[in-house]
């Protein structure tokens, strides 16, 4: 969807597939901070409807937070880092700038879902307990569990928990996760990401070579 903001006239998008169905959400303009509001009851092009009066109903929080990413160049991954704890940061970015990542970090699930419906995330990781929430409750989680295949798969998540053994396959699965770690885990985290991501590449290569294979791309 094309998002123009009236206020200072800069252009962006946010892709249909992150936006709720059938709702009026507002967002804040990257740019100039100013609030949009998106109606997605409409065409998919009616991106700039202005609040005015009663009946806007903005998704909750999002009205408290601006994104301070501003306009990415091209090429750049982002990684979102969501995790309250300082000390595992310390070990994350050290793995994230290895991989030449920028990393994004949020302090909330609000200001976490803002970021998700402005900005593309090739890799995102997510630990128990942030902003006071499980996994299994995280906001964030249930998020990325209703997008589309093609657009999760264009996303590497990684969920970071005590009850995790890290690069068991099957607890990743069972999760909606491409990875799970246990924290004891990572000061190994940048090998630990350069073998699953490396693993998770073969598969989806061996995949799709398959459904070409018999026709069905």
């Amino acid at each position: 969807m094309d998002i123009v903001c009236s206020s200072c006239g800069s252009k962006f998008k946010i892709r249909d597939q992150k936006l709720p169905v059938n709702q009026i959400v507002k967002i804040t303009c990257p740019k100039c901070k100013h609030k949009i509001t998106i109606d997605t009851r409409g065409h998919a092009d009616q991106a700039n409807v202005e609040e005015k009066g009663a009946g806007r109903k903005a998704l909750p929080g999002y009205d408290d937070f601006a994104s301070p990413l501003g306009f990415m160049e091209g090429g750049i991954r982002l990684a979102l880092i969501l995790d309250d704890n300082d000390m595992h940061k310390v070990d994350i970015d050290l793995a994230i700038n290895e991989l030449a990542y920028k990393p994004i970090s949020a302090s909330s699930n609000p200001e976490a879902m803002e970021k998700l419906l402005l900005h593309h995330f090739d890799l995102i990781i997510l630990s128990e307990g942030f902003d006071g929430k499980g996994i299994e409750n995280s906001p964030i989680n249930k998020h990325l569990n209703k997008l589309s295949m093609s657009t999760r798969r264009q996303m590497f998540l990684v969920l970071l928990g005590d009850q995790f053994n890290t690069m068991d396959n099957m607890m990743a699965f069972a999760a909606s996760a491409n990875l799970v770690v246990n924290p004891s885990d990572l000061p190994d985290l940048t090998l630990i990401l350069k073998k699953a991501m490396n693993d998770n590449n073969q598969f989806y290569k061996v995949f799709t070579d398959t459904l070409r294979e018999i026709g069905k791309i």
